[in-house]
């Protein structure tokens, strides 16, 4: 009997040690000003991730995040895992249901653009569909967006493309408006030294895939993850009714294309240490000084008219030839 309270006594040493440590810590803490659920919140999850057995002066390190390692992994679907990757998940939960809330007649403009687009997306049925379908609409709505009235006509959807008629200019603007940004990428921010200046950064832009994973063929994960982008590519165009008897070659030729890229996009990488910034002065009009945010881009339309950014953070409007 006596034995066996012996032992007890002497496994549980290590956790009343544990419980005492954090005890204090939790005294000390509880001597702040502060004691909402919020913070109390945060003092806990710090807590968790420490290791009170250990002196902060001899392994601050061990002592501050000791515990991070022993309770955490890495889930499958991710290839890290820290805490502003949690914190971010958990924004995400929140943001979705948010967005999942019915709309309200309290909802910003803004928030019910968002709901909309949102419900939108995840309908299980589809105004543009002629079964219902949420997936044969949007083919429907992505073939009406791949013409010269949308971003441009893809080669591997029309044998009877003609490269010589195409504008290079205006499908990268088309492109960008729709948030896709292959060669370079562009966005607007407050300068670091100056929050009162907004300067256009400019970016160059790099292959769909990992670099390496177009140029080390010596990697054995090549052939796996270069197939496997052939197929979603194959599996696209099928779906868009492309002719097969094309599918393989463009495929070939687009692929032959990002390897040229990813060379590129290499040899730049190893000289970034010479990269130099410009910082270019922009004209924002007579409307600058009222608001930093306002800006005019004007891009040349193929259909006439003009192209005409009012804001950046409002929708792209269509102008007819001599509207301001």
């Amino acid at each position: 009997m006596f034995v066996k309270q012996g032992l007890l006594q002497i496994y549980q040493l290590p956790f009343t040690q544990k419980l005492t440590s954090r005890l204090r810590i939790a005294e000390r803490l509880a001597s702040g000003t502060c004691q909402s659920k919020e913070c109390i919140r945060a003092a806990s999850l710090m807590l968790d991730k420490m290791d009170p057995t250990v002196q902060p002066c001899e392994n601050f390190y061990q002592f501050a995040c000791g515990n991070y390692l022993s309770r955490n992994t890495v889930p499958d679907d991710h290839y890290l895992k820290s805490t502003i990757q949690t914190m971010q998940d958990d924004m995400y939960i929140t943001l979705k249901k948010l967005v999942e809330q019915p709309i309200s007649p309290n909802d910003t403009e803004a928030i019910l653009k968002v709901k909309r687009l949102y419900t939108s997306c995840m309908n299980t049925m589809s105004l543009y569909s002629t079964t219902g379908s949420i997936e044969d609409g949007s083919v429907k709505v992505l073939l009406e967006l791949l013409t010269d009235y949308g971003i441009g006509e893809w080669p591997i959807l029309n044998h009877k493309w003609n490269k010589s008629k195409v504008d290079l200019e205006w499908r990268l603007a088309m492109l960008h408006v729709h948030q896709v940004q292959p060669f370079f990428h562009t966005f607007v921010a407050p300068d670091d030294r100056n929050s009162s200046v907004y300067l256009l950064h400019v970016y160059s832009g790099s292959p769909i895939l990992n670099t390496q994973y177009y140029l080390n063929t010596s990697d054995p994960d090549y052939v796996r993850y270069i197939l496997s982008y052939k197929n979603l590519i194959a599996e696209t165009v099928r779906l868009l009714k492309a002719q097969e008897s094309v599918v393989k070659r463009d495929i070939e030729s687009l692929l032959e294309f990002e390897v040229e890229f990813a060379n590129l996009r290499f040899a730049k990488s190893r000289q970034a240490g010479k990269v130099v910034s410009n910082a270019v002065p922009l004209d924002l009009g007579s409307n600058a000084g009222e608001d930093m945010s306002v800006c005019k881009c004007v891009v040349p339309l193929r259909h006439g008219g003009t192209l005409n950014s009012r804001r950046a953070t409002s929708p792209l409007v269509w102008l007819k030839e001599g509207e301001p």
